[in-house]
């Protein structure tokens, strides 16, 4: 057992978490790690796309869940853990902020370990140069089928310039279908153009072309 404990502490990325584990030697089977890991107090600031896998062929340590012990005996031992956080990680990044929880079951073993489950979004805001969304539902999910492939829905709404705005983004995370829609109707290249440059396709609002230029540098200079 073990409180508070962190698990991984780098530039950008800080996870820590409770321990109750039990370790269990069956007389014709390899070890077995069973029992929980409570996710906690947690924060994000890091780059997505490192943590995005590099296709099928990528090493055990740089795809979910993201470790890997490569020491025989323990390479072998079977994994049984619940892993869990309600609410525990805080995300900021240039492009998102908010709050998510996780629920995965991890197995396999220790060499090939596996996590099978999601993280929710359970607050959050997307930001775009000229536009905010509020996340009304999020996930990463993890699955059976494609275990080292996270698959992603988020779906968020927000209002500018007279129209009632939503995105929605789904598919697989290194490659996901971003779909822009809007209320009065608009094409999904007209609701892009309005949320990353502030073109209105009315002469309804005009913006100056410094005021434009101002908004686009003050959201790329988040990042630093």
């Amino acid at each position: 057992k073990g409180e508070n404990l962190p698990f991984v502490r780098q530039t950008g990325l800080l996870v820590r978490g409770d321990l109750d584990l039990k370790l269990q030697t069956p007389a014709n089977a390899p070890p077995r790690l069973s029992g929980s890991v409570r996710l906690r107090d947690s924060l994000f600031l890091a780059d997505v796309r490192a943590f995005l896998p590099k296709g099928g062929g990528a090493s055990p340590s740089r795809r979910p869940p993201y470790f890997s012990v490569d020491t025989p005996p323990i390479n072998a031992w079977n994994l049984a853990v619940d892993v869990t956080g309600e609410q525990f990680l805080r995300l900021r990044t240039p492009v998102f902020a908010g709050v998510a929880s996780a629920r995965f079951r991890l197995g396999g073993t220790m060499g090939e370990p596996r996590a099978i489950g999601e993280a929710v979004i359970d607050e959050g805001t997307v930001r775009m140069p000229f536009a905010s969304f509020a996340v009304t539902q999020g996930a990463v999910r993890l699955t059976e089928a494609e275990p080292y492939s996270p698959a992603v829905y988020l779906r968020a709404t927000g209002r500018r310039y007279g129209y009632d705005l939503t995105m929605e983004i789904d598919g697989a995370a290194v490659q996901p279908n971003v779909v822009f829609t809007s209320s009065p109707a608009l094409d999904a290249e007209e609701v892009l153009l309005m949320v990353m440059t502030g073109a209105v396709p009315t002469n309804e609002i005009t913006r100056s072309t410094m005021h434009r230029a101002a908004n686009i540098g003050l959201y790329l200079g988040r990042s630093l």
